[in-house]
């Protein structure tokens, strides 16, 4: 079994697809695919469905690759630890960050970052809560930036800071009367919230104890981005 074995095993379940497995690696499909059987062979266990389109893990498959990738995890970091005890701080940092902070967060470091370590490449990445806590679990990313609590065993949490819970509102909105709202002030009828797959909306319909949309509603819009839904309260009559 080698690193090489391993890397060829991760491509595939990765595409799919021995053929884009094999581009992506710069070897030829039948190399990539008799590496792959020997690896078979020596563990006598089958890794992989090939009459699956896409081709599928078998169960054996996925408990392996989840153990090859924390191996290739691992030896990626030893090279890197030798650098750092030289002092030197190299390579690559994948970092994922939620939609709803990119557009802050991103300017205050990115720059800083590349002027301070001009021998690593940062490599940012858009996504979902979900989809950080599963990539950082198969280690395709090394580091995220989203909202706590995750409640996940498997990763550590650094608090960065901590912002207050507000409600944005249209100029002329009878809210603005009040210093301090409650759930119970906001009305589910009117307020804008993103779409499923983003950690804020939950935290939203948690603390207002939303159910959906309004039966009455003639408009559904969902949105991914904070600064789209805030141009639509700026717009509106009350």
């Amino acid at each position: 079994m080698t690193l090489v074995q391993l890397e060829y095993i991760l491509s595939i379940a990765e595409t799919g697809s021995f053929s884009e497995a094999a581009r992506r690696n710069f070897v030829t499909q039948p190399t990539l695919s008799m590496q792959v059987k020997k690896l078979e062979e020596e563990i006598g266990s089958v890794l992989f469905d090939r009459n699956a389109q896409p081709i599928r893990l078998t169960p054996t498959g996925e408990e392996f690759v989840s153990r090859a990738r924390r191996v290739i995890q691992e030896f990626k970091m030893l090279g890197q630890f030798a650098k750092e005890e030289k002092g030197e701080i190299k390579g690559e940092l994948h970092l994922g960050i939620i939609p709803t902070l990119a557009p802050y967060l991103l300017p205050l470091f990115a720059g800083k970052f590349i002027a301070a370590f001009p021998l690593v490449e940062l490599h940012v990445t858009e996504y979902t809560t979900e989809e950080i806590i599963a990539r950082l679990k198969n280690n395709t990313l090394d580091c995220g930036i989203l909202a706590t609590p995750l409640h996940e065993n498997a990763i550590q949490e650094r608090p960065l800071f901590y912002e207050a819970f507000v409600a944005y509102l249209s100029a002329k909105h009878e809210l603005l009367k009040k210093n301090t709202l409650t759930a119970a002030d906001l009305d589910s009828e009117e307020t804008w919230i993103l779409q499923e797959g983003h950690c804020f909306r939950n935290q939203v319909m948690n603390f207002c104890r939303f159910k959906g949309n309004s039966k009455h509603a003639r408009l559904f819009y969902e949105s991914g981005s904070l600064l789209t839904l805030k141009k639509m309260v700026e717009n509106e009559k009350v």
